[in-house]
């Protein structure tokens, strides 16, 4: 992402991924059947998008198939191998009700900043919605902020969005050079520079990569089939994926077929 010219970048430590599965409310995923991976930069990019959209514990175990567990951060080679083959089907286990606490703030805090900068564009509509989003929200006070303005609420959503997306975060960050063989090397350009960090566990990783996006003013858009945010790449962009396109088309040409048969 980029941001006043310089480059924002999150380095990814090796995720745990495998096939997990769920016993009463716990997913489990066996370190026998586990595996350290290095995610691909797509993988990257669409983790914190996928984990704000999980709702039902099996968009969980999907999740941890395809990208790793939650809050399990990276183990040498030699410890995971001594932790696989260790007595009594060794395993990583994590709660459900942590999952979907953590979606659920990640797509609050997605929901509230895509309002805000509509609404700071001028859009009524989602003025009227971050003013009933705010109301459920504990630092509003007893009145709901109705007697704020709406420059007010709008400054008041947005201190709300920095406090509780910095909750619980520790990103090692440091600078490098454009030009560094591990960035962009001789294809990069002197006198610019990278703000570049390691997330221990895909919990922080994912919120570092809200933050990011947010500081870099990067817009959001809200699928009109789902309601699931998602990262705009083309201004037309009307839903997340092309399964909820698809659905959509479906169901149009449903219709315009039982419209058909009854003419």
């Amino acid at each position: 992402m980029e941001q006043s010219g310089h480059w924002w970048t999150t380095e990814t430590m090796q995720w745990l991924r495998g096939p997990a599965r769920l016993e009463g409310g716990i997913l489990v995923l066996p370190l026998a059947e586990a595996e350290q991976h290095t995610p691909s930069r797509d993988d990257a990019e669409q983790v914190l998008f996928d984990l704000a959209a999980i709702r039902r514990p099996i968009e969980a175990v999907r999740f941890v198939a395809r990208y790793g567990v939650l809050n399990s951060g990276s183990f040498s080679a030699e410890q995971f191998e001594t932790f696989r083959s260790a007595a009594g089907a060794p395993h990583v286990s994590e709660a459900f009700l942590e999952w979907e606490r953590e979606a659920r703030d990640l797509s609050k805090i997605l929901g509230a900043y895509t309002r805000v900068r509509l609404a700071a564009a001028g859009d009524a509509e989602a003025l009227t919605q971050i003013r009933s989003v705010w109301r459920t929200i504990p630092s509003a006070g007893t009145d709901g902020g109705n007697d704020l303005s709406d420059r007010e609420l709008l400054i008041a959503m947005s201190n709300w969005i920095a406090r509780t997306i910095s909750i619980g975060t520790s990103v090692r960050t440091w600078v490098l050079a454009e030009t560094d063989p591990r960035q962009l090397g001789t294809k990069g350009r002197p006198g610019h520079f990278i703000l570049s960090g390691v997330a221990p566990t895909i919990r922080e990783y994912a919120r570092h990569r809200l933050m990011m996006l947010i500081t870099a003013g990067q817009p959001v858009g809200t699928c009109a089939e789902c309601g699931s945010s998602f990262r705009v790449v083309d201004a037309r962009q009307r839903y997340c994926t092309s399964t909820c396109a698809r659905r959509v088309r479906n169901r149009r040409w449903l219709k315009k077929s039982q419209q058909a048969a009854l003419a």
